[in-house]
């Protein structure tokens, strides 16, 4: 069973972002407030086009 979330940043947060898998701790540390043990995927940014492949 696999869950996804999707978090909305505010761009100033967002510009911190980097474009690599983030821990736990890194999510927490820009403020994101999720139950423990979620992992960060992908970030998307708005207007980009998503192609996921299962």
């Amino acid at each position: 069973h696999i869950s996804y979330r999707h978090v909305m940043l505010p761009k100033e947060i967002a510009k911190l972002v980097p474009k690599k898998l983030m821990s736990e701790a890194e999510w927490r540390s820009l403020g994101v407030q999720q139950s423990q043990g979620w992992i960060h995927y992908m970030r998307h940014d708005p207007g980009e086009k998503k192609h996921n492949q299962l």
